[in-house]
């Protein structure tokens, strides 16, 4: 059974994966929650490491908040690590886990020992893409959860892959099917109104992670590289063959490189930002 916290009146749920002394945060996606890290983490974890993994508000088992923020979120990941008194921790985010990552950066930098950003980047949407999230949240209000996902959710994955899985892919879609309408408009809204965080990711004292799937489809490729040269220190990993998940995708790979990255941040230690 998942751990929970109340936070502002709202319940966050949580599970914290190992017995190590080495603090780990990772933040799920977009129409995900926490349990897609389970592959992740079975080729991960060890006994040196704190996996805390997180759902996000209406996402798994964390209650919906109707005023969805990414500072929000950052302050709720902030209370849950405060709440297992861990002081430093590096924080690993998928997608819309990034985009509160960088949240996190800005509002807690100096907890921070290094950010991961797995198929994510710092940039604001467009206004095109705002009229997409727009889109999403009609389509949900008059369709519902499943079709949304159901659409959703193969075009997350490189095509080879989804084809040759597709038993993941409608694993992915069954677990997700029962998200409120209403947390997925949340979340459309949240990431839609985020702002840019390149100034950010450019002030961090800590190292900073890159992984960029060669396939992904849902990150546009000139957003992918021009992210590159924004961190003073940033480890850069682009995943041949790999679309938006990673985790699923090239679990062996990704957590060999997350688990390097760690390694190396614990060991750099840097000043608090």
């Amino acid at each position: 059974m998942m751990k929970q916290l109340t936070f502002q009146g709202h319940t966050i749920a949580f599970n914290v994966h190992g017995n190590g002394e080495t603090p780990v945060v990772l933040l799920h996606g977009f129409c995900e929650d926490s349990r897609v890290w389970d592959d992740f983490l079975a080729a991960f974890q060890s006994d040196q490491y704190q996996c805390i993994t997180i759902d996000w508000p209406g996402f798994g088992a964390s209650s919906y908040v109707e005023n969805l923020s990414m500072e929000w979120m950052a302050d709720a990941v902030h209370a849950v690590v405060a709440s297992l008194d861990v002081k430093r921790y590096l924080a690993v985010g998928h997608s819309m886990g990034g985009y509160a990552a960088l949240a996190l950066a800005e509002r807690w930098g100096s907890e921070l020992t290094g950010v991961g950003l797995f198929h994510s980047h710092p940039y604001s949407d467009t206004p095109d893409k705002k009229a997409s999230r727009d889109r999403s949240s009609d389509f949900v209000a008059e369709h519902g959860t499943p079709l949304f996902v159901r659409q959703l959710i193969p075009t997350l994955f490189a095509p080879a892959f989804a084809e040759a899985n597709p038993d993941i892919i409608e694993d992915l879609i069954e677990k997700n099917s029962n998200i409120a309408p209403k947390a997925i408009q949340a979340a459309l809204v949240a990431m839609r109104d985020r702002p840019d965080r390149t100034q950010v990711l450019r002030r961090l004292k800590c190292p900073v992670l890159l992984i960029i799937g060669q396939e992904d489809a849902a990150i546009p490729a000139n957003q992918s590289r021009a992210q590159t040269v924004l961190a003073p220190m940033a480890s850069i990993r682009l995943l041949q063959g790999v679309g938006h998940m990673g985790m699923y995708e090239a679990p062996a790979e990704t957590a060999k490189i997350v688990d390097n990255f760690v390694s190396f941040c614990y060991i750099y230690v840097p000043d608090p930002v």
